[in-house]
């Protein structure tokens, strides 16, 4: 008599509860606007560290789609992480990075699984979604987003700044700005503008009359105090054939017409380096007319 052999049942893998799995949409969509809606919603997945470390998160775009809350339960009460989307040097699909070699035999299936490459961090995010469909939307999404912040343009970068500026303004996120967090954002930024100057643009930026400004009023608060046609037009006296400024040009102008005589291509670097919004203008040490005005509005007190 032949001997049954015992039947093994599958490698184990990593265990949802049906709690979860409820809160899980089944995204399947192909229209990149309706996968970015449901990212806003949000998904749950498994963050693996190592094999003794898997814990669920759940994970939300931010509605500017410039950000990712990864929030988590904690003694009783809700936190969040927040990551960068502009930091996302990378999104690998499957299993990619090393962490996954090291689960074995609990390895999750491939195609739920995708790692996330930060600018700063040792080593990825490396997350498990509850599906394959939601592991395809966040991944496609993702590599959306990516490419686009990488694709804008000098202006397009020069909104994302000044994004940044606003959000960083609004300590209470409620999305607008009062007066006296727009004025400490601008002595923040270093920008010496008369009071009753800055009193009077925010009179007339202020479209909805609730002495608060929107980001699209505050954007337009930020041109009106540092565009200045006189800066365009020694701008363009400086820079070169390309209607960029180099870095020693920048020297030069500090120099010669603001008597600054300390001035060195070193400290001019370190201009470009804080003030221009275009990433790879700032790694050839070129300066933007947008990084320029920021520039001329700070050091030309």
């Amino acid at each position: 008599m032949k001997r049954q052999r015992k039947k093994t049942g599958p490698s184990p893998q990593l265990v949802f509860t049906d709690s979860i799995k409820s809160k899980e949409h089944n995204y399947v969509q192909t229209d990149i606007d309706m996968s970015l809606h449901a990212m806003e919603d949000g998904s749950y997945f498994i963050k693996v560290k190592s094999a003794n470390w898997k814990k669920t998160r759940h994970v939300e775009l931010s509605r500017d789609h410039l950000n990712l809350h990864i929030s988590h339960q904690s003694c009783g009460k809700s936190k969040y992480s927040i990551v960068d989307i502009k930091k996302i040097s990378e999104v690998r699909i499957g299993h990619q990075s090393p962490i996954w070699l090291s689960l074995g035999r609990h390895l999750p299936k491939v195609e739920q699984c995708f790692s996330l490459v930060i600018e700063g961090r040792e080593s990825p995010l490396n997350f498990v979604a509850m599906t394959k469909e939601s592991a395809e939307l966040w991944t496609r999404g993702l590599q959306h987003l990516s490419a686009n912040l990488e694709n804008l343009d000098i202006k397009g970068k020069q909104l994302l700044w000044v994004w940044d500026c606003f959000k960083t303004a609004d300590k209470d996120r409620n999305g607008k700005l009062t007066s006296k967090e727009i004025k400490r954002l601008l002595a923040k930024l270093n920008f010496d503008a008369r009071e009753e100057y800055v009193e009077r643009l925010l009179k007339e930026t202020d479209d909805s009359g609730d002495n608060c400004l929107s980001f699209d009023e505050f954007s337009d608060f930020f041109k009106k105090i540092s565009w200045r046609p006189e800066i365009e037009r020694i701008y363009k006296t400086y820079c070169d054939a390309d209607l960029k400024l180099q870095a020693k040009e920048l020297a030069r102008f500090l120099h010669h017409d603001q008597g600054m005589s300390d001035v060195s291509d070193e400290t001019a670097i370190s201009l470009v380096q804080s003030f221009e919004p275009d990433e790879k203008l700032r790694s050839s040490n070129v300066m933007s007319i947008y990084g320029f005005m920021y520039c001329f509005v700070v050091t030309t007190r």
